[in-house]
């Protein structure tokens, strides 16, 4: 099952497979393109992963799998977290601390952006 995500067009399953504790950490990259193409042919075309999920493989994972499966990019959706990737600091207040924390994530997950990591890494360039 799938509806239109508002007025974009752009189609979206009711379920998304996530790669959370899986890809690129507990099972290896066969078994992910095996889950992955299961899921594709049971209606699913939104996919969930993160650069914390096992620091990046999860997304690396998924984009060789994308890629063996020779999927059109506009037939799937994916989605990845931009919040971890910050240096926690540890000599500081704990709500400073947390203030510090949360602008060095946030600052660190837009140059994951504006330099195309995330693009790259999960193979969408």
């Amino acid at each position: 099952m799938s509806s239109f995500l508002g007025n974009t067009g752009l189609r979206v399953s009711a379920l998304s497979l996530g790669g959370w504790v899986t890809y690129g950490g507990q099972v290896g990259e066969e078994l992910a393109l095996k889950c992955m193409e299961e899921a594709w042919k049971n209606g699913i075309n939104f996919f969930d992963s993160a650069e914390v999920y096992a620091d990046g493989k999860c997304e690396i994972a998924m984009g060789k799998a994308i890629k063996k499966l020779g999927w059109k990019r506009e037939d799937f959706v994916i989605s990845t977290k931009l919040f971890w990737g910050g240096v926690r600091p540890v000599s500081v207040s704990f709500f400073f601390a947390s203030f510090l924390f949360f602008c060095s994530c946030c600052s660190f997950s837009f140059r994951r952006l504006v330099d195309g990591s995330v693009i790259r890494r999960i193979r969408l360039d």
